[in-house]
């Protein structure tokens, strides 16, 4: 591959992985190139190449490995506009700030029900200039009350909120379980422990959260 090629790569292929892997596997799939890298020292013609290749892998790893700036990036890679969580820039010079976090994220309802295919970006601006005449109503219940979502899809989608903040969920991973949230009529509860995704500790943790 050429360094053309490489710097092309979008940040899971620099790794390679995908948007599913964990980020405990992102985490070991990163060690292990970064030794391949150090043991295979080039000439020393070639070491500027090498160190650029260390810093790509470096950036991608710290994206990746914060459920924050990954989220981000992942809705970013969908092109939906994000709130002011994180800031995740491939144009700045690596090691220069490349990403900042300012405060714990909450994914907004509408960025994720827009992940999912459920909100286009245009009915996103429909609901949301609607909303500013209920101001003192939660946006999720709004969007419920307007029947543009159901209560079990407003229910899974503030579940999926803590468990991306908390990094237990990948964002593709989270779009999955709400696809099958509008195929079967279980307990969104239920979906995540079949798809394995989710153990009942979490899940009871999660349960103590939401009361």
């Amino acid at each position: 591959m050429s360094d053309n090629q490489a710097k092309s790569l979008n940040i899971y292929e620099q790794l390679g992985v995908n948007n599913h892997t964990s980020g405990q596997d992102i985490h070991k799939r990163f060690i292990k190139l970064v030794l391949n890298l150090i043991l295979d020292m080039p000439a020393e013609s070639q070491i500027d190449s090498q160190l650029e290749r260390l810093q790509r892998l470096w950036f991608a790893h710290d994206i990746l490995i914060d459920p924050s700036t990954r989220t981000d990036y992942d809705l970013r890679a969908l092109g939906i506009k994000t709130g002011d969580h994180s800031i995740v820039d491939d144009n700045q010079p690596l090691g220069a700030g490349t990403h900042q976090v300012k405060e714990p994220p909450s994914w907004r309802i509408g960025e994720l029900l827009q992940a999912t295919g459920l909100l286009e970006q245009a009915e996103l601006d429909i609901v949301s200039d609607m909303h500013k005449a209920m101001p003192e109503m939660q946006f999720g219940r709004f969007l419920v009350k307007q029947q543009f979502i159901t209560e079990r899809q407003l229910q899974a989608v503030l579940i999926g909120q803590i468990l991306l903040r908390d990094g237990v969920l990948t964002l593709s991973q989270f779009c999955l379980v709400m696809l099958e949230v509008g195929k079967s009529k279980g307990d969104i509860k239920e979906i995540l422990l079949e798809t394995g995704y989710v153990s009942k500790s979490i899940l009871n943790s999660l349960r103590l959260e939401m009361q």
